[in-house]
């Protein structure tokens, strides 16, 4: 009985003894797999680090000969182009763009700069009608009875000559000239084209005859507007705003009854029909004195038979008329 219960216990501390060496075995073996698997990531995330800090490198600090210092127009609007290495435009992509946005401007900016000064010149107009209109209610107020001097009556020279001079009352005047306007300074250094010249100019390819009979033509009703008399015989105001002011010319009698008016003074054009235009002034029972449109142009010369000069390309007043308040 001593003899197996002696067996048994040697059996059993050998299978202690195996199971504790087996234990420590597989210890040894999970740690050295442990160590491994540890050894074999760390290497794999410098392997990966390196990897990546080498093309990075080679993105921003790249060899000379394969980098790229700018980046192209296309790439610019790419929304996949994001690498930090491109941060200009080329030179020929900017002398490009400037050469585009200059022809751009040279087609543009003409017609621009005309629409502008048409809508300047169509205020100036506004002003100066409304400015020269009141000043003629005013001065028939003033005078107390309709004045004998209106467009298409027969006027009386006395009531002309209190018109005229109340209305320059009621006028911001800064400058008069009796006569001689031109060489006065009332005028532009360039002047006025009168009637005359501008038919002719109008008219290139009129003969001598039909020329002189269309200045004729002119002469009989309308020779006050001529280039000599506008310049040489004709009473000139300049206002406060620059606006020039011109009488008709009758002999050397000044008619307020007809009048010139440069819209923005010396400053160009300068030409009938473009600030430059003619009023009527009229007289009505029912109202007081007001300015109207003059039509412009020589009948039979494409114009409306009216007394006012229109340079090629402009409007006689009674058209500018139309056109500004339509």
């Amino acid at each position: 009985g001593n003899a197996e219960a002696f067996q048994s216990i040697k059996r059993s501390n050998q299978r202690h003894k195996a199971l504790k060496l087996n234990s420590k075995f597989f210890f040894f073996v999970s740690l050295f797999h442990f160590s491994c698997s540890k050894k074999e990531k760390v290497n794999k995330e410098q392997t990966i680090s390196k990897v990546l800090s080498d093309k990075f490198k080679r993105q921003v600090r790249g060899d000379r000969a394969t980098r790229k210092a700018a980046f192209t127009l296309a790439e610019v609007f790419s929304p996949f182009y994001l690498s930090p290495r491109r941060v200009a435009f080329t030179l020929a992509e900017v002398l490009i763009t400037l050469g585009i946005i200059g022809v751009v401007a040279a087609l543009t900016m003409p017609t621009l700069l005309q629409k502008v000064e048409s809508e300047v010149i169509k205020s100036q107009f506004k002003k100066a009608y409304s400015v020269l209109s009141q000043a003629y209610i005013k001065a028939e107020a003033d005078l107390g009875y309709k004045p004998s001097c209106a467009y298409g009556l027969t006027n009386i020279k006395e009531d002309c000559t209190a018109l005229r001079e109340t209305l320059e009352k009621n006028l911001a005047i800064i400058k008069i000239c009796e006569n001689n306007a031109l060489r006065n300074g009332c005028l532009p250094k360039s002047s006025y084209g009168g009637l005359d010249t501008v038919i002719q100019a109008n008219n290139p390819d009129l003969s001598e005859d039909e020329l002189k009979d269309a200045q004729d033509a002119m002469s009989a009703n309308c020779s006050g507007l001529n280039k000599s008399n506008i310049e040489n015989n004709s009473r000139a105001l300049v206002l406060k705003d620059g606006v020039i002011l011109v009488y008709y010319s009758n002999g050397n009698f000044a008619m307020p009854n007809y009048i010139s008016v440069d819209v923005n003074g010396t400053k160009a054009p300068n030409k009938w029909g473009y600030d430059l235009f003619a009023f009527e002034v009229k007289s009505s029972a029912s109202k007081p004195l007001y300015l109207t449109g003059s039509g412009g142009g020589v009948a039979g010369l494409g114009g409306s038979g009216g007394c006012m000069p229109v340079e090629k390309g402009g409007m006689s007043s009674y058209e500018y008329f139309k056109n500004v308040y339509k």
